[in-house]
């Protein structure tokens, strides 16, 4: 019996930098299910149990609905175009069991020469010598140089690698030739077991080579390499059957296709079949936010080198809702919201998405609809978005002016991993956004509140790449993003003699570093921050202050064209449905050309409580202690240092 054991984490990911951070308090992963264990069996078969135990959705975590709308607030601008990144995940104790158990090896068809000058018996004597003058090894796709250094010449020392060749018969299969002086059968049977021995280790272990009964003719003796595969008519892949009597049979799947699933193992279903390759193709499969579970067997056929794979999918539910309320806007607007958001997958093809979501305040009408399309079984997502907002200032002191703003935003964006594993992934994007707004004073006349907007309406014709990065391990987490975002002179554009304009280039970055302290402590580490040596309409500014950022101040506290926010805090398991939350945030912005905000620079410490009252219904309050003044504007709660969320999710 091997053991071999190989632990993954789910994918991180980051909140955009002006939501506030959800980790778990369980410290298991938001999506249900990552525990999976695989059996295999070498021979002529390879047997695979997966059981993959669904886990519940970790208590106080308010998952996230992937919407990423900005809400422009007419004198506090938003934050700069959010970053496409989903909510931090951890899991303390993710892992994969191979238990790995040879069996027989399996029959071969003998090998038939017509001329011959002795036959290989059934059974061996270290005293026999065979007449043979050559080896030859048939069958084999992959390994070579292995099979050179570490079967071959360990065998055989006296061989050089010019005494190996390697051709190709009149099938297309690889040859492996070698000349022998003095061979005798037991030196035969070791050479075969060493190769067989070798693609075990190199994890083929549906593979092996074989010394069937043959005719040694010519003095040359063969050995066969028989490569295991899966072959497309065995391969089975559907959801569980609950009608029979194991449990374990399978019927149609709802929601996603056989093609879907099958595009996504690929890689592990390459010949020869590769343990490793076939275990890191589940567990990607089962990081699919669309899967919950994954049950995998695989089982031998009459067929020699043939396998058959069961893989057993139980799909997510394809409708996901909630609803937040929170004081998580500007006081200028109402500082109240109630966000209600739809999320639906697998809607016109399978793994796609299309999402909305309705966000009213006091002063602010905002909906946000987007779609994202699947490209390839890598990842690769095509989307689309459209945000629109109407908003008011209802602060007591600019009611009386009226001043109301429309914006609205259409995205486009390509993102696409390059490299991807169950612990790496790395991944390019590239994006177009057409974004507007339009200011008015009392009411309904156009008016400029800041330096640039032409009688209060800015546009910005912005193409965005971007880079992201990310990494775990069994006790961390670290996960990287860098946008650069170029404005241009471009569908009509704002562009003017002010210096503040729609062509600007500014560098927008996030940073996440999650590392478990203890089996009921985390420790949660950020940076974010946006650089520009422009000086930027609002529409692209960087806002400071409340949650997500420095929490203690009012929403938007700081407008700037450049910022950084850094903040750490620790996630203390007090039960399993409360979590206490320490934490300290920093940050400061500054403008190009305008003068900066006084103070330029804020900071705060404080402590939260995360509570999952029930499992659909969460709540969160934290209370911030500002440690620079900044003169108390209104009479919000943001301004007393508090704020607060109750989120009811499906």
């Amino acid at each position: 019996m091997v053991t071999v054991k190989a632990a993954f984490l789910p994918m991180p990911y980051l909140m955009p930098y002006w939501m506030p951070q959800f980790i778990p308090n369980n410290l298991s992963p938001l999506k249900p299910g990552l525990y999976l264990s695989l059996m295999l069996t070498a021979g002529n078969s390879l047997g695979l149990n997966a059981i993959a135990q669904p886990l519940s959705f970790p208590n106080g975590a308010i998952p996230n609905n992937g919407l990423t709308g900005e809400l422009i607030d007419p004198l506090s601008p938003n934050l700069s175009p959010p970053l496409e990144l989903g909510p931090t995940e951890f899991e303390e104790n993710t892992t994969v069991d191979l238990n790995i158990n040879p069996n027989q090896n399996p029959d071969l068809n003998p090998i038939n020469d017509q001329s011959s000058e002795e036959s290989l018996p059934n059974e061996f004597s270290s005293a026999e010598t065979l007449n043979v003058k050559t080896i030859r090894i048939l069958g084999s796709t992959v390994l070579h140089p292995q099979i050179k250094s570490q079967v071959i010449r360990a065998n055989f020392s006296h061989l050089t690698d010019a005494d190996i060749s390697i051709t190709t018969d009149a099938a297309g299969q690889a040859v492996i030739s070698f000349p022998v002086e003095t061979l005798t059968l037991v030196d035969l049977s070791e050479l075969t077991s060493d190769l067989t021995q070798l693609y075990f280790d190199e994890g083929y272990v549906t593979t092996g080579a074989f010394l069937s009964p043959q005719r040694i003719a010519q003095q040359e003796v063969a050995i066969q390499v028989v490569e295991g595969e899966i072959a497309d008519e065995n391969l089975m892949i559907g959801a569980a059957d609950p009608s029979t009597p194991d449990g374990l049979g399978i019927q149609e799947l709802r929601y996603l296709s056989k093609r879907y699933i099958h595009q996504r193992l690929a890689p592990g279903l390459q010949v020869p079949i590769n343990q490793t390759s076939l275990q890191e193709a589940l567990e990607l499969l089962q990081l699919d936010p669309l899967i919950t579970n994954v049950n995998a067997r695989l089982s031998p056929t009459h067929r020699s080198g043939y396998n058959s794979l069961e893989v057993i999918v139980e799909e997510a539910d394809p409708w996901f809702m909630g609803l937040v309320t929170a004081n998580d806007r500007s006081p200028a607007i109402g500082e109240w919201s109630t966000t209600t958001y739809v999320d639906r997958t697998s809607l016109i093809t399978a793994g796609d998405r299309l999402n909305g979501q309705y966000v009213l305040t006091p002063g602010l009408d905002n909906y946000d609809l987007g779609y994202r399309l699947p490209l390839n079984p890598r990842g690769g997502t095509l989307s689309f978005r459209y945000s629109n907002s109407e908003s008011l200032i209802v602060e007591q002191d600019f009611r009386a002016l009226d001043i109301r703003s429309v914006s609205d935003t259409l995205s486009f964006s390509l993102d696409q991993p390059l490299h991807k594993t169950p612990n790496t992934e790395f991944s390019l994007g590239f994006g177009l956004d057409l974004r507007k707004s339009q200011t008015f004073l009392l009411n309904d006349i156009p008016f400029s509140f800041s330096q640039g907007p032409d009688n209060g309406r800015s546009k910005v014709t912005v193409v965005r790449f971007s880079q992201a990065w990310s990494h775990r391990d069994r006790r961390s987490i670290i996960a990287a993003r860098s946008q650069l975002n170029f404005g241009l002179d471009a569908f009509d554009a704002t562009v003017n003699d002010t210096g503040t304009d729609g062509t600007f280039f500014s560098w927008v970055g996030q940073g996440q570093w999650v590392q478990q302290l203890s089996p009921a402590a985390i420790l949660l580490s950020r940076l974010n921050f946006q650089l520009s040596p422009d000086s930027l309409l609002s529409l692209e500014q960087f806002n400071l202050g409340g949650i997500g950022t420095v929490r203690g101040y009012r929403q938007n506290q700081l407008v700037a064209d450049n910022g950084i926010v850094v903040g750490i805090e620790a996630r203390l398991k007090a039960t399993n449905r409360l979590n206490i939350i320490p934490f300290f945030e920093l940050g400061t912005a500054w403008n190009n050309n305008d003068p900066n905000p006084t103070p330029a620079t804020i900071a705060s410490m404080g402590l939260g409580l995360q509570w999952n009252v029930w499992n659909f219904v969460n709540l969160k309050l934290d209370y911030g202690i500002p440690l620079m003044g900044t003169g108390k504007e209104g009479n919000s709660l943001q301004e007393d240092g508090i704020h607060l969320s109750i989120g009811l999710t499906r």
